[in-house]
């Protein structure tokens, strides 16, 4: 599973998304957009067109992405049905401590699912 931003630094996520489609055909790409002074809704709606299976307007909350990611990994592979998820209201903007706590529960998630630890010695 793969959770990309579209608006990456010197590189298109895009281009990202379609790249690993090509090079992994079952990967599960979720994509994220919230990018200033751009059609957002176009955005995400590209990114299913390259590739990805999930896309989700930024900001989202941490129950909604933890929705999106359950989604994905539930997702039947080779189905080709691309899911648009639709935040219908905008949460408040959140704290970057708040944002650090959600991308660790979100971690502790992926940890649970696949009953690996993050980091390997």
């Amino acid at each position: 599973m793969v959770i990309t931003d579209i608006v990456l630094p010197g590189r298109s996520g895009l281009d990202l998304i379609a790249d690993l489609g090509q090079e992994y055909p079952d990967s599960r790409i979720v994509a994220m957009s919230g990018a200033f002074d751009a059609d957002v809704k176009a955005l995400l709606h590209q990114s299913l067109r390259a590739g990805a299976i999930h896309g989700l307007p930024k900001p989202f909350t941490t129950a909604q992405l933890l929705e999106v990611v359950q989604a994905a990994l539930n997702e039947p592979l080779g189905e080709g049905q691309a899911h648009f998820e639709i935040v219908e209201e905008t949460p408040p903007r959140k704290s970057i401590a708040r944002w650090v706590v959600a991308l660790v529960l979100v971690a502790g998630v992926l940890m649970l699912i696949f009953r690996t630890p993050l980091l390997r010695k």
